[in-house]
């Protein structure tokens, strides 16, 4: 809510593309629709925890020279940045998908 000191929460195209291809195949490709939507509510509630204190995570430099940082929900890492009084939430990645913690399969700016 506006007005109450908590930072807003927004969700990017990319970001919102990472966690619908996530939760498809966790329901289609595993078979398992209740844990698709365990991960749905737990990245939106993770993301609304953060609304208080968002840099209390883990902080990364990006590529571009900007700070990103990182929060998990089990085994998914949730990547956001924080612009003015909103959590801007950037990318999604499983703990073992390539690459290292980090790093997305695509760049961010």
């Amino acid at each position: 809510m506006v007005g109450d000191g908590l930072y807003d929460v927004y969700w990017t195209p990319d970001f919102t593309d990472d966690v619908t291809e996530a939760v498809a195949y966790v329901a289609e490709e595993l078979g398992s629709p209740i844990a698709a939507r365990n991960l749905l509510e737990g990245v939106t509630e993770l993301l609304d925890s953060k609304r208080a204190m968002p840099t209390a995570a883990t902080s990364y430099e990006s590529p571009a020279g900007t700070t990103r940082y990182i929060a998990s929900y089990k085994k998914w890492d949730v990547y956001y940045a924080v612009e003015g009084r909103t959590i801007k939430a950037i990318g999604l990645k499983h703990q073992l998908q390539d690459g290292p913690r980090g790093t997305l399969p695509r760049e961010l700016p």
